[in-house]
């Protein structure tokens, strides 16, 4: 043995074969469970603390707002044009896009879109701002409100504004706060190809990850983003009172060229 550090734990271990056992089993549980998500998704009698690298969030508010009374707060800051459907639903979107079916990292649970690594993504430019506007709902719902549950009711005033039923977007409650981004770490801010950096390839395998169907993300690319997402793509439109297609036109009606760049195939 040439490795002094590698040498000095085989040594260690040996003389103490109780420790080698409980870094074993640590090592194990990780290696076994790590794709599973949350240890709320592991069952069964002997299912160990919840570890550090399942990154736990606290637990919801015992006695969540009334969140029909939240819905009327949102939207009457978007009729104070506070903010704009649009910025909401972009919010809800990026918070949510990050979800993987892999491993059950991301998604709006935890809101660490509040903390680096996400704010600083280029993909959520400006939504700090609006994540500042509804700040006042979680000072006057204290204590009964996570931020986590009022992005995603936020995103339902803003469709809501764009003429959806709310029969169609049904709200379900529970969600808590992440103190941190750490839980974000490992997480890429390249969804579905919104900043048109990343290559074919790339835009398939977040499919297979977030295990959206391809009918969905075609769906999806046509929803209300926010002025600086759109500033950041190059395409403009004011979706500020009405879903529309322009998205749809926009790409087929125009002629696209393939280009090759270091990152892979692109159509400009």
């Amino acid at each position: 043995l040439h490795d002094p550090s590698y040498k000095a734990l085989s040594q260690f271990f040996a003389k103490n074969p109780k420790a080698f056992d409980n870094q074993f089993a640590h090592a194990w549980y990780k290696l076994t469970t790590r794709d599973m998500g949350p240890r709320e998704r592991c069952v069964g009698p002997f299912v160990p603390p919840v570890q550090a690298f399942q990154n736990p969030l606290p637990p919801p508010p015992a006695h969540p707002a009334a969140f029909d009374v939240v819905l009327k707060d949102v939207e009457a800051l978007i009729a104070a044009n506070t903010v704009a459907p649009a910025e909401l639903v972009a919010l809800a979107y990026q918070t949510a896009s990050t979800v993987r079916v892999t491993d059950y990292k991301g998604g709006a649970n935890g809101a660490r879109i509040r903390f680096a690594p996400e704010s600083a993504w280029k993909v959520n430019k400006g939504l700090d701002v609006v994540l500042g506007r509804l700040g006042s709902l979680v000072q006057k719902h204290a204590g009964s409100l996570t931020w986590a549950d009022l992005i995603v009711v936020a995103g339902t005033a803003g469709l809501k504004a764009f003429g959806l039923p709310l029969e169609a977007l049904p709200f379900c409650p529970g969600r808590s706060d992440a103190t941190d981004g750490t839980g974000s770490a490992h997480l890429l801010p390249n969804g579905f190809g919104e900043d048109y950096e990343g290559n074919v390839a790339l835009y398939v395998d977040k499919m297979v990850v977030s295990g959206i169907p391809k009918w969905a993300v075609v769906a999806l690319a046509a929803r209300p983003k926010s002025q600086a997402h759109m500033d950041s793509i190059g395409y403009n439109a004011t979706w500020r009172s009405e879903l529309s297609t322009d998205f749809y036109n926009v790409v087929l009606e125009n002629q696209w060229v393939k280009t090759q760049t270091p990152g892979g195939a692109l159509y400009e």
